[in-house]
């Protein structure tokens, strides 16, 4: 996936965020870029268990924000461990951001790591809408650690290359799609 992409999907993210809202944005590139198209002037409160997320926001004064602690996973630059999974439990939010490793109409969300897969369902337990940022080289694909069934999801936000048949599979599980 080259940078465009990813913007393209994390402009299509920040179309979604209203002033004074409370997200969840989780680790990795995709939601980073989100994290960087937030407009510095949104009054928002973010709450993050990764670095390069947090850095994203440190020069935009009107959106608060929560950095969990825990483990540093220097694979992908974010905390884990039970000290995340506990405060995400302790968090109730507006929406969820979350990246995922592959997105299956049939199989559900996954990642390749079991520490990931936990601290994603945390983040899902206390938000009211869920939104996926994925490529389409993630649609149609499973990892090992299951985060839950796509039904879990409000909304996923792919790119016009993801496999049609999977599209129109998760549109039908009444889960709003956005392509770009």
């Amino acid at each position: 996936m080259v940078c465009t992409t990813k913007n393209a999907i994390a402009q299509a993210a920040a179309k979604m965020i209203r002033p004074g809202q409370t997200i969840l944005l989780d680790a990795g590139t995709t939601v980073a870029a989100l994290a960087a198209h937030l407009p510095a002037d949104m009054p928002l409160t973010v709450v993050t268990h990764s670095l390069p997320v947090a850095s994203a926001l440190i020069d935009k004064p009107s959106i608060e924000v929560v950095v969990l602690g825990g483990r540093l996973l220097r694979e992908s630059a974010a905390m884990g461990g039970a000290e995340v999974v506990t405060e995400y439990g302790r968090c109730r939010a507006d929406l969820c951001f979350l990246g995922v490793a592959s997105v299956d109409s049939e199989i559900g969300l996954g990642v390749f790591n079991h520490e990931d897969a936990e601290v994603k369902r945390a983040m899902l337990a206390g938000s009211a809408e869920v939104i996926a940022l994925a490529s389409a080289d993630k649609i149609g694909t499973t990892a090992p650690f299951l985060i839950g069934p796509v039904s879990v999801l409000d909304h996923l936000i792919t790119e016009t290359s993801a496999p049609a048949d999977q599209i129109n599979m998760i549109r039908e599980k009444q889960i709003a799609v956005t392509v770009v």
